[in-house]
């Protein structure tokens, strides 16, 4: 709808203005039942934490901006820690990541998307060939919030690294993020979840898939 359309223009210009962005080109869909928009990023790296890298023995580092709330953004339950934030506030936050990529300082790297945090985990793991024993109360969570309503969220500004150094947390809180050692890396192909005494796997990539690739 016209009136659609308005508010996806909008929220792109926001968007270009908060992050300090430009946009190239775009098109819509002339037969898409629902409406939506999606996006490609094209740019320079010095140095690239890849989604396939993590190996075994490696520290699992999560980093999540706690500083929003919840909202509903069609069947995503979001965390939004973006929306009242200034362009200087995040420019900050996301570059440290790109100083600690850029150092050595992270080996893999996989946004906390739509699949949620558990999902997200097991993307980087089955893309790296490798599984991952996690605590779940070491996961950075609002206050508050259930562990299991948690996993279910897609938090605006979150990631997954593997990682050996030990600075790292410090440097991503240090920038804003809460960020801990939540597990590692192993052999296994299975992404275990601790929580408590309980353990349970929540996958297991040798007979399961998050890309349908089996």
């Amino acid at each position: 709808s016209k009136e659609s359309r308005r508010k996806m223009a909008q929220g792109i210009k926001a968007g270009l203005d908060k992050y300090g962005l430009k946009l190239l080109k775009g098109h819509t869909h002339p037969d898409s039942s629902y409406e939506a928009i999606d996006a490609a990023v094209v740019g320079i790296a010095r140095c690239v934490a890849k989604g396939n890298t993590a190996r075994p023995g490696d520290n699992i580092v999560m980093a999540i901006d706690l500083d929003g709330s919840f909202g509903v953004k069609g069947w995503v339950k979001c965390f939004d820690s973006t929306l009242k934030k200034g362009s200087s506030e995040l420019g900050m936050m996301i570059e440290s990541i790109v100083t600690a990529v850029e150092s050595g300082m992270i080996k893999a790297s996989r946004d906390i998307s739509a699949p949620g945090i558990l999902g997200s985990l097991a993307m980087l793991c089955e893309a790296s060939s490798v599984g991952a024993e996690v605590d779940a109360e070491r996961i950075p969570r609002p206050e508050g919030t259930a562990i299991s309503e948690w996993f279910t969220s897609y938090p605006a500004m979150g990631f997954i690294f593997a990682s050996n150094e030990e600075s790292l947390v410090t440097k991503l809180r240090d920038a804003g993020f809460s960020a801990s050692v939540v597990g590692k890396f192993d052999g296994t192909k299975k992404i275990c979840v601790r929580l408590g005494s309980d353990r349970k796997t929540f996958m297991d990539l040798s007979t399961e898939s998050v890309f349908g690739i089996h």
